[in-house]
């Protein structure tokens, strides 16, 4: 499902690259999908170097942009996903 998932957000995000994607509510920024999804392909560049395929990643940070990225960066790559928000365990 997961696949699937990223594979629509990948379609749309070529097809309109300008519309927005993501407005956070702290700050009001905008994020369209051309810029999430180039942080998710620059972010799973940098989980095949550094993870195996196949592994579990720990994805710890507050929610927004980054996040999100992170998390299609994660599943985009095939690896498994722990995401955690900041409050949620003190590491």
């Amino acid at each position: 499902m997961a696949v699937g998932l990223i594979d629509d957000f990948r379609r749309l995000a070529v097809e309109e690259p300008d519309r927005v994607a993501l407005e956070e509510v702290d700050g009001g920024r905008r994020f369209d999908r051309g810029a999430v999804l180039a942080e998710a392909e620059r972010l799973a560049g940098v989980l095949d170097e550094i993870a195996p395929e196949g592994a579990t990643v720990l994805l710890r940070g507050p929610g927004g942009a980054g996040f999100w990225a992170a998390l299609l960066a994660g599943f985009g790559t095939g690896r498994r996903l722990i995401p955690l928000v900041p409050d949620a365990v003190e590491i």
